[in-house]
């Protein structure tokens, strides 16, 4: 869990990115043979020709997987982790959760989930049965949040605001996902 694919997508005229992509699998090991990728669509006023192809495959269209890689692992220690995603980066940490369910393991996480808008938090049922706690970071406040579920307030995330919520932050052993322009700026 927490590592990527590449995926081709073969389409007439590709645009000059090509067919190939490459995206966080937000499914466990645990869930094979089933594997499931994440991307966000709609939202555009001119997607790629590669997220329309996407878009527009079927159940049982034979997509190929060109490799697997990453190192973007939880330790197998026990220490108490962090998670930090911002939008879509929050795929990985899916796939984690969801295999650390798989394995039957506790283990103390808090997972800061970043967010443009209270709408746009993906996999709120998936993250709500693991059972961790959430903090969430949007401007707008979500309703009807499960109740291991915490709304920071409308604030934007920063280092203050993170040490704020997480008051044991030194303890925990920290993993962010997200643009690099927040991975920056908590690094």
């Amino acid at each position: 869990p927490g590592q990527y694919l590449e995926l081709d997508v073969p389409h007439r005229r590709p645009d000059a990115r090509g067919t190939r992509r490459e995206f966080s699998i937000v499914s466990a090991p645990g869930d094979l043979p089933l594997v499931r990728i994440a991307y966000k669509d709609g939202d555009q006023k001119h997607p790629s020709s590669y997220k329309r192809a996407l878009a527009a495959s079927e159940p049982g269209d034979v997509l190929a997987v060109t490799g697997t890689w990453g190192d973007f692992i939880l330790p197998r220690s026990e220490a108490p982790v962090l998670m930090v995603a911002a939008g879509i980066g929050v795929t990985p940490f899916v796939s984690q959760l969801r295999q650390r369910q798989h394995d039957g393991t506790a283990r103390d996480v808090v997972l800061v989930y970043v967010a443009a808008e209270a709408a746009e938090l993906a996999f709120r049922d998936e993250l709500a049965s693991t059972g961790v706690r959430v903090i969430v970071f949007t401007p707008d406040e979500p309703v009807d949040l499960p109740a291991h579920w915490t709304w920071a307030g409308g604030v934007r995330l920063d280092a203050e605001h993170l040490e704020r919520v997480v008051q044991d932050l030194p303890a925990r052993q920290a993993f962010i996902s997200g643009p690099p322009r927040l991975i920056a700026s908590l690094a």
